[in-house]
């Protein structure tokens, strides 16, 4: 379901949030530290993606643009 969200910035930022598809995550500081310097950003932007990601996807789960079982 995430996926679904797209491969920007902001949806990678959701997905290594919650160490989505990550065989051996590291800490969450960490992996926001990663991400961040990957893309010259400052961590409160990533952690500004991520909460903007959860919001987005709220919203799609409310108004029924994502499936349930995705």
């Amino acid at each position: 379901m995430v996926r679904m969200l797209g491969e920007d910035v902001q949806a990678m930022a959701l997905r290594n949030a919650y160490a989505i598809d990550m065989l051996a995550p590291d800490t969450l500081t960490r992996r926001r530290e990663r991400i961040a310097g990957i893309h010259g950003l400052s961590i409160d932007t990533i952690e500004l993606y991520e909460r903007n990601m959860i919001d987005e996807l709220a919203l799609r789960l409310v108004h029924g643009e994502l499936p349930v079982g995705s």
